[in-house]
């Protein structure tokens, strides 16, 4: 399983609003149908015509409301040193519309 995690802060107030469209800014397709005012859950699905061979979930939760700062997780069942390519692309697109805290 290939994870990565970071911290990040949003300009809006809403979880379900700002990763959606940070993801459809991103151009993939996705299933978000679990949102709630406290966490976001997406799948993209697999597709090997653009070198994603495993669906990658993506996960944000709120870790400081106060604060609009939330911890975002993105995952594939692909292996960490051998073909994790899905995982790192979809983390990459998505870190640099919602960028990791310094």
């Amino acid at each position: 399983m290939t994870l990565i995690r970071w911290t990040s802060r949003l300009d809006q107030p809403s979880i379900c609003d700002a990763v959606a469209q940070a993801i459809e800014g991103c151009g993939l397709p996705y299933d978000y149908s679990r949102c709630t005012k406290e966490q976001f859950f997406a799948v993209i699905p697999r597709d090997p015509g653009l070198n994603r061979m495993a669906k990658v979930n993506v996960l944000a939760a709120w870790s400081d409301p106060s604060h609009r700062q939330i911890e975002i997780e993105i995952s594939s069942e692909e292996f960490v040193l051998r073909d994790s390519k899905s995982c790192w692309s979809v983390g990459q697109m998505l870190s640099r519309t919602i960028p990791q805290l310094d």
